[in-house]
């Protein structure tokens, strides 16, 4: 028992509920434009091939500084 629940209703629920968020961001129009409009403050390199180096790098340090800077506005 959970909060007074059965377990496996208790999960269900969760399960259900978390379906339900994932589809509602997914097809929330507001959340895209959110979404395009933060990636569109940053101008990725392209990159073909990924390597564990480059996690450190100072443009990804300055994409974080970006995001935090997003963030407490």
């Amino acid at each position: 028992m959970i909060n007074g629940i059965e377990s496996s209703v208790y999960k269900r629920i969760w399960d259900e509920n978390a379906a339900f968020m994932k589809l509602k961001i997914f097809f929330d129009s507001e959340y895209f434009s959110f979404a395009r409009e933060y990636i569109n403050l940053y101008n990725f390199e392209n990159v073909l091939f990924f390597d564990p180096k480059m996690s450190g790098t100072i443009k990804n340090k300055s994409l974080k500084e970006q995001t935090d800077r997003y963030i407490d506005t």
